[in-house]
């Protein structure tokens, strides 16, 4: 039996292909906490942040990690562990801000919360709403029901927790049910061109 995909992982060979022979994959990338940012509510954990060429991305992780490494670090490894799915997360987000691949990489403040909640709860009311692992944050959303399995799911979410965690369900249904939410999934989405909730990003 193959493994369940991973949209990590193919994020990671997508960007492999996108930066190969142009001398950024040996570019180095700084990870640092950042205890002072905004976090997204739908996120829980410590923020990191990764810095490549001027731009950052942060992801929030329960599993924080600070380096200093090389983009091609993630190329052909193994992702089997939180620690190296946090570093490789977050350097994704960095990596395609400096492209312009995307501009929503960091949380928005929070007095923007309550807003996105009840926007995200008008495009999914209705609809039966899977997603692999808790979301917090998602609980006051006013008619969102929630599926109890992805193959019986009309949306399928996928967020920060998902990504970090291999092994999560987001192979039901085929791409068109996906959803991907938060700043921390902002860089897998747009390598993936996958819409992607974060209206008040930064």
């Amino acid at each position: 039996m193959s493994p369940p995909p991973d949209p990590l992982g193919e994020a990671v060979a997508r960007l492999r292909a996108l930066v190969a022979e142009s001398g950024c994959e040996e570019g180095v990338v700084s990870i640092r906490r950042a205890p002072e940012a905004p976090r997204c509510r739908y996120e829980r954990g410590a923020v990191i942040e990764a810095e490549f060429g001027g731009r950052t991305g942060a992801v929030c992780t329960p599993d924080p990690v600070q380096a200093t490494t090389r983009i091609s670090f993630m190329f052909g490894a193994e992702m089997d562990s939180p620690q190296k799915r946090s570093a490789a997360l977050v350097i994704v987000n960095a990596v395609s801000a400096f492209f312009c691949l995307t501009r929503r990489v960091h949380a928005c403040p929070a007095e923007c919360r309550d807003a996105c909640l009840r926007e995200l709860a008008g495009e999914l009311r209705g609809k039966r709403v899977f997603a692999a692992g808790e979301v917090p944050g998602l609980e006051g959303g006013a008619g969102i029901l929630r599926a109890e399995d992805a193959a019986e799911a009309d949306v399928i979410l996928v967020h920060a927790a998902g990504l970090l965690h291999a092994g999560g369900d987001h192979s039901s249904g085929g791409a068109d049910r996906h959803l991907y939410l938060g700043p921390s999934a902002a860089g897998v989405a747009a390598l993936l061109n996958r819409p992607h909730w974060c209206p008040y990003g930064t």
